[in-house]
């Protein structure tokens, strides 16, 4: 592996995130076999060790001891990830590779290893896309000309990658419908439409009100179809995860524990979450935490109540009346869905069990779109190659539709169905769900 112009480097003060006695456990435990390589989208795209995980625990190693400093070409090793934590399910040693990578990543921006004017930016659209309030207007007025001359709505995604300092051009970013000013909220409460048999929490999110409310509506539709009283928190916020996964772990921790306080005061008996990367976050709130703090015990209680849709609706849909559906789906494993929790036959069986449904598999279906969260904004490049992959595999299954459990992946994927003129849908399996309910019961 070639290493990086660096220059001997200061030992991590213990205070640092980076020098976290888990972090340097974890560090240690790879032993550097090579099973991740080919499971890396990153390194099978490029070839390079750099660019795989086994080289960025190396150079991790290497600042961690003191051995190097974080200069420009480490970092762009380091942003380059998707920390679509593929490599976790590939690794014998079961190596927390995306705990590591959200680590190094904080310990970069408390550092300040970016311009000034790359921070900024970088800190606006994360502070954009987590704010429903934000980015519903910024959105409206991006394709306002668009829609003006009746072309596709699209947004000028070039725009935003020259902003945050990105490392390629960037691209148009293609949506299903034209935005609105405002975001689409769900109710506070819906009833069970029968007997009641759980209270259910859930989670609204911050993309999902702005470009996927109809997913959002869909979920409550289904759950109070399945005798479930549906309560949606006012007091909730972010949940943290673009912040996380970009190194802002510190602003993370709070948004947790607003989040854990606002669904704890509305007695849900569970939480339900339609958004893999919120959900992924959410479950490993302890890790925003020190070892014994009351906050940690808190969260690994909350964490207890939480989950993703598809772990919630198949039991309920069984002996449920449900339509036809004459649909061939092929379905597309969002990245903290399959790799982050482990989640991959449920949502599955769930579209397994509408009648009338066929649905085909998809190769590489837990090969990373290039969504992951901001990434297709900051590396747009190689955002744009993983995209085209998954299209292409998409488009070879002879399908109706593509189902994905995570708003980035039906975004980015959308948009890139969309740029290729097909005419396969993205949609999130609850949806599909919900149109097999309209009419069956």
């Amino acid at each position: 592996m070639n290493t990086p112009n660096t220059k001997p480097g200061k030992p991590c003060e213990e205070s640092d995130s980076i020098a976290l006695a888990r972090l340097t456990d974890q560090i240690v435990e790879c032993i550097h076999c090579g099973l991740c390589l080919e499971s890396c989208p990153t390194y099978v795209e490029l070839g390079r060790e750099e660019d795989s995980p086994r080289g960025r625990i190396y150079f991790m190693r290497a600042v961690a001891e003191g051995k190097v400093e974080i200069d420009e070409s480490v970092r762009r090793h380091l942003d380059v990830c998707l920390g679509c934590r593929a490599c976790e399910t590939a690794c014998p040693s079961s190596v927390e590779y995306g705990y590591l990578l959200e680590r190094a990543r904080t310990h970069i921006e408390k550092t300040g290893q970016r311009p000034y004017l790359v921070r900024l930016g970088r800190r606006m659209l994360l502070e954009m896309f987590t704010h429903s309030g934000l980015l519903a207007p910024a959105l409206f007025f991006a394709t306002l000309p668009y829609r003006l001359l009746g072309k596709k709505p699209k947004a000028p995604g070039g725009i935003v990658s020259a902003i945050v300092g990105a490392s390629g051009k960037g691209g148009d970013l293609y949506l299903g419908s034209y935005p609105r000013f405002r975001p689409v909220r769900i109710p506070e409460r819906t009833p069970a439409r029968d007997q009641k048999k759980m209270r259910v929490g859930v989670v609204e999110g911050c993309v999902m009100p702005v470009l996927f409310s109809e997913v959002n509506r869909a979920t409550v539709r289904v759950l109070s179809a399945l005798a479930c009283e549906v309560v949606v928190p006012r007091a909730q916020g972010c949940c943290g995860a673009l912040h996380v996964h970009n190194g802002h772990t510190e602003a993370a921790a709070r948004m947790a524990l607003r989040n854990i306080e606002a669904f704890e005061e509305a007695g849900c008996d569970v939480v339900a979450i339609n958004s893999a990367g919120c959900g992924s976050t959410i479950k490993d709130y302890a890790n925003l935490f020190p070892d014994g703090s009351p906050e940690k015990e808190l969260a690994e209680k909350f964490a207890a109540k939480v989950k993703d849709i598809s772990q919630i609706i198949p039991d309920l849909l069984r002996d449920h009346p449900m339509r036809s559906l004459d649909l061939t789906v092929t379905y597309h494993d969002a990245c903290h869905l399959a790799h982050g929790q482990g989640i991959r036959d449920e949502p599955r069986e769930m579209l397994g069990m509408i009648p009338g449904l066929t649905l085909v598999p998809l190769p590489e279906s837990d090969h990373c779109c290039g969504s992951a969260g901001v990434y297709s904004f900051t590396e747009p490049d190689m955002a744009t190659r993983l995209q085209m992959r998954k299209v292409r595999n998409i488009e070879s299954t002879g399908a109706d539709v593509v189902a994905t459990g995570n708003p980035g992946c039906q975004m980015w994927i959308r948009s890139g169905l969309l740029s290729a003129g097909s005419k396969i849908q993205a949609l999130h399996p609850i949806e599909i769900v919900d149109m097999a309910l309209r009419d069956g019961g």
